[in-house]
Formats: C-alpha cells, sequence, structure tokens
C-alpha cells in the first residue's frame, strides 16, 4: 500500500515500474545532474525511529541503478528527483509536468 504522504510521487514511480520493470529512467535531480537508471528493488523502510516514538514514519524506498556508472540511488519521497521520465515521457516528479521540456 502507496501511503498517502507519498502518492504524488513515489506512487506514480511506482505505477510505473510494477508495469514496466525493464523500463530506462532518465532522472534529473535538483541541482540539474542527468542520468540514466533501471529500477534495481523497492521495498518499505521507516525513518530509523522507534515504532512507539514520536514522529515514526513508514514509507517506500526505491534503489536506482545509474547506467553509466552502476551506482545504487535510494529514492523515497523524501528524496525525490525534480522529474522522472521514461523516452522523453513524464512518470514522476516534484516538478508538475508543463514544468519539464
Amino acid at each position: 500500500m502507496i501511503f498517502d504522504s507519498e502518492k504524488e510521487t513515489f506512487g506514480r514511480l511506482y505505477a510505473f515500474t510494477s508495469t514496466n520493470p525493464d523500463a530506462v529512467l532518465t532522472v534529473t535531480t535538483d541541482n540539474g545532474v542527468v542520468f540514466n537508471a533501471t529500477v534495481d528493488t523497492d521495498y518499505e523502510t521507516d525513518n530509523g525511529l522507534e515504532m512507539t516514538a514520536p514522529g515514526y514514519e513508514e514509507f517506500h524506498a526505491m534503489l536506482l541503478k545509474r547506467i553509466d556508472t552502476g551506482e545504487l540511488l535510494e529514492i523515497t519521497y523524501h528524496n525525490f528527483p525534480l522529474r522522472i521520465t521514461c523516452n522523453g515521457v513524464f512518470v514522476a516528479g516534484t516538478a508538475e509536468p508543463q514544468d519539464n521540456p
């Protein structure tokens, strides 16, 4: 289940990659770095607090593997990229699709 707090970003990416598991994604970070990646895996995680602690939160994460370097990048709704596209089509991001060329 995708949590309400992550539906607009992570939820869109998860829905896309669930039906396109081998897609090559073009990721644009907030600081303008652009790279191609594939999905390595996804999982549920939390913010490291005890379950009973104030502020405890569960959310989803996805590991993307950069094609050029092999580096793994964990993304969640907390650090979601500016945009993720596939073949030039907007998939998900913190910027609205109309803001993306």
